[in-house]
C-alpha cells in the first residue's frame, strides 16, 4: 500500500470524489469526523432500510403471490411495510388489553353490569368488593355478601344492604372496563383474525428483499462517498483528503492528478501506522476461505502474513475429520447441487467452499468407513489403519505437530535478524519432542532415543536465539523467560488438536444409537418402519447439526488460536474498502 496525500480546490472537493470513486482504488482516510444533512439523511435511510430486511427476513412462511409490493421502488415498500408494523403494533396492544381484561373478569364471572344500576334503582346499596379467602369482612347489620368467585387466595363478593347502612369500611374491588365474557372472546377473535391477515400481508412482501438490497448496497456506497467527501481537511480555498492504495495502482492516480490539477503525495506507511488496510491477494483456488474468513470476522493486519491458503487447506481436513461420515459428504455435494439450482447467481466462493468441504469429507469418510452408523463389513477403499482408535488419535498428533511447526517455519523465513531464525526452529524441534511425548503418555507407544536431544537442541535454540539482542545475558534472560512461559503451552497445543478425533467419535456415537433406536422400538412392522425413519431423519438432521457446531468451535479454533498463536498472529487488520464506482442503473 501507498499512502497517499490529496489536495484540491475546495470548490472541487465534490467533483474529487466523483474521480476517485471512478478510479475504484482509494481507501480514504477522514481527516476529520464527517458531517452533513446528506450524510445523516442517507445513514437514517440505510437503518430504515435494513430494519425492513431483518423483519421480512425474519418473517416465517412463503408468500402467496408472486410480489405484493407490486415492483415498488425499495423506500416505498418501506413506507408500507412499516405502515404495517405500526398497525400490528396497534392490534397487538389490543389483544393485550382484551386477554388482561379477560383475566381481570374472571373471578367475577360473566354478568351484565347493568344489573348493578338495576339494583341502585331498586333502592338497594350496591359494593363490589375483594378480600382475602379466609378472612370475610365483618358486615353490619342490614348488609348481605353474595360470593361470586375465589381466585389467588382472593374472594370477590357483591355486598347489598338498604339505605342508609355505611358500606365505606368493606374493600373496593372495580369491575374491569368490559363485563361481557362473550363480547370480549369476539373482540380478541376479531383482533386475532385481522392480525394474522396483517401478516399474511408482510409475508407477502418478502419478494421485495433483493430489491431492498440492491438500495442498501447503493446507499452504503452513498454513504461512503458521503464521509470521504465530508471528512475531509479543510484549510480555507483548499482541502485534503488522506486515504491508501495499493502501490501498483499509484501511476492511474498520478495520472488523474495531473489531468484535475490536484495536488498528491504518496508514502510508503509508516511502521507504526495502524490504519493501512489489508487487501488479501488469494489463488483462484483459496477464494472460498473468505466465506469463513468472513463469517468468524478476522483480517490479518497489513504487515501480518497472510494464511488464507494453509487456513483453507486445513480446514478442510479438520470439518472432514470432525463431520467423519461419507453420507454426511454426500449431503453435502447434494445440497451444493440445490443451492446453485436455487440460487444461481450466489458468488462462485460460497458453492467453492460447499465442493470442497463435500469432497473431503465424503473422501473422509470413505476411507474410515463411515457410514451412518452402519457396520458394513469390508467397505470399499476403507483404510483399515484407520479402523483402530489410537491411530486416528496419533494422526491427530501428527496434524498438531505438522501445523504448528509450520507457523515457527513461517517465522524462521521472515525473522530479522537472521539468527532468531535458531530460536524458531528450536521450537519447532520442542513441538516434535512434544508429539513423541504425547504419543507415548496418551497411546503408550516407546519413546524414540533422539527424543531428549530434540528437547534439549529446541531449548537450547529457544533460550540462545528467539530473543536475541547484542548482550548476551538479555539474550539469555528473554530466552528463559520465553521457554518458561511457552513450553507447556507448546505441549498443551499439540495434544489439543485429539479434540478432532473426540468430536468425530462423538458423532458416531449419536449415529450408532439413532441407528439401534430405529430399529428396535417394540412396534409392529407397519408403525416401525415408519417410526424408525422418522428417528432416522430426527437424529441424524441433530447430529449434523451438532457437528456443524463442532466445527465452529474447534475447526476453526486450531486454525485461529493455536496456529495463529504461534504464528504471531493478531487479526488486527482493517479491511480494504476502495471507493467504488457508481454501478449501472444508480
Amino acid at each position: 500500500m501507498a499512502q497517499v496525500t490529496l489536495v484540491c480546490l475546495a470548490a472541487d472537493r465534490q467533483a474529487a470524489v466523483e474521480r476517485l470513486r471512478e478510479l475504484g482504488s482509494m481507501h480514504v482516510l477522514a481527516v476529520r469526523p464527517p458531517e452533513s444533512e446528506e450524510l445523516a439523511a442517507l445513514q437514517a435511510e440505510h437503518g430504515r432500510l435494513a430494519r425492513i430486511v431483518a423483519v421480512l427476513t425474519a418473517l416465517k412462511g412463503h408468500p402467496a403471490k408472486a410480489d405484493a409490493a407490486g415492483g415498488l421502488p425499495a423506500g416505498e415498500v418501506a413506507d408500507a411495510v412499516l405502515a404495517f408494523l405500526d398497525t400490528v403494533a396497534q392490534v397487538e396492544a389490543e389483544i393485550v388489553r382484551l386477554q388482561r381484561n379477560r383475566q381481570l373478569l374472571a373471578p367475577w364471572g360473566d354478568f351484565d353490569a347493568t344489573l348493578l344500576e338495576r339494583l341502585a334503582q331498586a333502592g338497594l346499596q350496591v359494593r363490589l368488593c375483594a378480600y382475602p379467602e379466609t378472612q370475610p369482612p365483618a358486615l353490619p347489620a342490614g348488609a348481605a355478601l353474595q360470593p361470586l368467585g375465589v381466585r389467588g387466595g382472593l374472594a370477590y363478593a357483591l355486598a347489598l344492604a338498604k339505605p342508609g347502612v355505611a358500606l365505606d369500611a368493606l374493600p373496593l374491588a372495580p369491575l374491569p372496563e368490559l363485563t361481557a365474557a362473550a363480547e370480549i372472546a369476539r373482540r380478541e377473535a376479531a383482533a386475532q383474525a385481522r392480525l394474522a391477515g396483517l401478516r399474511a400481508e408482510l409475508v407477502a412482501m418478502k419478494p421485495a428483499v433483493p430489491r431492498i438490497q440492491r438500495e442498501l448496497h447503493r446507499l452504503e456506497g452513498e454513504i461512503q462517498f458521503c464521509q470521504a467527501r465530508d471528512g475531509m481537511g479543510d484549510h480555507g480555498a483548499l482541502v485534503h483528503l488522506e486515504g491508501y492504495v495499493p502501490a501498483a495502482e499509484t501511476d492511474a492516480l498520478l495520472v488523474a492528478a495531473r489531468t484535475h490539477g490536484w495536488a498528491l503525495r504518496t508514502v510508503a506507511p509508516a511502521e507504526d501506522d495502524p490504519h493501512v488496510p489489508t487487501k488479501l491477494k488469494l489463488a483462484r483456488w483459496a477464494q472460498p476461505v473468505r466465506v469463513i474468513l468472513d463469517i468468524i470476522g478476522v483480517m490479518p493486519g497489513y504487515r501480518e502474513v497472510d494464511i488464507s491458503a494453509w487456513f483453507l487447506l486445513f480446514f478442510s481436513i479438520f470439518f472432514a475429520m470432525l463431520i467423519g461420515d461419507a453420507v454426511y459428504g454426500l449431503l453435502l455435494l447434494l445440497a451444493l447441487v440445490a443451492v446453485k439450482l436455487k440460487f444461481p447467481a450466489l458468488p462462485r466462493r460460497y458453492l467453492g467452499l460447499m465442493a470442497i468441504l463435500g469432497v473431503t469429507t465424503t473422501a473422509w469418510g470413505v476411507m474410515s468407513g463411515s457410514y451412518l452408523g452402519m457396520d458394513i463389513a469390508n467397505p470399499p477403499l476403507k483404510v483399515a489403519w484407520l479402523a483402530e482408535p489410537r491411530h486416528v488419535q496419533k494422526l491427530c498428533f501428527l496434524l498438531g505437530a505438522i501445523h504448528l511447526t509450520l507457523a515457527h517455519f513461517w517465522n524462521a523465513l521472515l525473522a530479522k535478524p537472521r539468527l532468531k531464525a535458531l530460536g524458531q526452529l528450536g521450537w519447532a524441534g520442542i513441538l516434535w519432542g512434544n508429539y513423541f511425548l504425547a504419543c507415548q503418555m496418551i497411546l503408550n507407544e516407546p519413546a524414540p532415543p533422539f527424543l531428549l536431544w530434540l528437547y534439549g537442541g529446541g531449548m537450547a535454540g529457544v533460550v540462545l536465539f528467539s530473543e536475541f539482542q547484542r548482550n548476551p545475558f538479555k539474550t539469555v534472560g528473554l530466552g528463559l523467560g520465553a521457554l518458561l512461559m511457552g513450553i507447556v503451552n507448546s505441549f498443551v497445543d499439540v495434544v489439543s488438536y485429539v479434540r478432532l478425533f473426540a468430536v468425530g467419535m462423538a458423532g458416531l456415537a449419536i449415529e450408532q444409537s439413532v441407528l439401534n433406536m430405529a430399529h428396535t422400538l417394540p412396534l409392529p412392522p407397519g408403525l416401525l418402519h415408519l417410526a424408525g425413519a422418522l428417528i432416522l431423519v430426527a437424529g441424524h438432521g441433530l447430529n449434523m447439526a451438532l457437528c456443524a457446531l463442532g466445527v465452529l468451535v474447534h475447526g476453526v479454533r486450531l486454525n485461529v488460536l493455536e496456529f495463529a498463536g504461534h504464528l504471531g498472529l493478531t487479526f488486527s487488520g482493517v479491511p480494504y474498502k476502495p471507493l467504488k464506482p457508481l454501478e449501472p442503473g444508480s
